[in-house]
C-alpha cells in the first residue's frame, strides 16, 4: 500500500507532465481557439442578450448553471467517464470541458427568453437534443472532446435535468428575494407613517 507522501509525488509529477503537455502540445493550438471562442462568443452573447430588467435573475440562472455544470463534468473526468484531450487551462477540470461558459450562458438566456414551464421544457429538449446529438459529436469528430464509457444518450438525459433543476432553483431563489424586497418596503412605509404620526 502507497503512504501518502508517495501519493503526493505521484499526483504532482503527473500535474507537471500535464503542464508541459499543455504548453508544448495544447496552448495557442487550433482547437485551443476553438474552445476559447465558443466560450467567449457564447459568453458575450449572453451579456448583450441580457434583459436589464432581469439581469439578476439572469445572474443568478447562469451561476447555478455554472456550478451545476462544472460540479458534473469534474465528476466526470474523475471517474474517467469522458476525458479532453485539449484542456484551455491545465490547473482546474472546471475549466476544461469545451462549453464550460456555453452551457451556463445557454441555460441562463432559455431562462429569461422561455419563463413558462411548458415552454422552458420544450426548449430544454430541442436544447439536448442539440448538443448530445449534434454539438459532442462534432467536439468527437474534432478531438476536442473523447468519450470513454459515456453516451449520447446520457449526456441527452443530463442536459434534460440540468436546466430544469437551474429554473427550479433559480425561481425560488428570485420569489425569495423580491418577498424580501416586498417586505422591507412595508417595514420602511411602516417606519414613516410611525414618524409622521408621532
Amino acid at each position: 500500500m502507497m503512504s501518502q507522501n508517495e501519493l503526493e509525488s505521484m499526483r504532482s509529477q503527473l500535474n507537471n507532465l500535464n503542464v508541459n503537455q499543455w504548453i508544448n502540445h495544447e496552448l495557442f493550438s487550433f482547437n485551443w481557439w476553438i474552445i476559447l471562442l465558443f466560450n467567449t462568443v457564447l459568453f458575450g452573447l449572453l451579456i448583450l442578450l441580457t434583459d436589464r430588467r432581469k439581469t439578476s435573475a439572469i445572474a443568478i440562472a447562469f451561476l447555478i448553471s455554472l456550478s451545476i455544470v462544472g460540479l458534473f463534468d469534474e465528476t466526470g473526468t474523475y471517474f474517467g467517464w469522458w476525458s479532453y484531450p485539449y484542456e484551455f487551462v491545465p490547473f482546474s477540470a472546471r475549466f476544461n470541458a469545451v462549453n464550460f461558459f456555453a452551457i451556463p450562458s445557454i441555460i441562463a438566456l432559455m431562462y429569461q427568453w422561455f419563463t413558462r414551464w411548458r415552454s422552458f421544457l420544450l426548449a430544454t429538449v430541442i436544447f439536448s437534443v442539440i448538443i448530445s446529438y449534434i454539438g459532442e459529436p462534432v467536439f468527437v469528430l474534432l478531438g476536442i472532446y473523447k468519450l470513454n464509457t459515456w453516451t449520447y444518450t446520457r449526456s441527452f438525459l443530463v442536459m434534460l435535468f440540468i436546466p430544469i433543476v437551474v429554473k427550479y432553483l433559480t425561481d425560488v431563489i428570485s420569489k425569495n428575494r423580491a418577498r424580501n424586497e416586498h417586505d422591507d418596503d412595508l417595514n420602511i412605509n411602516w417606519f414613516r407613517r410611525k414618524e409622521k404620526i408621532n
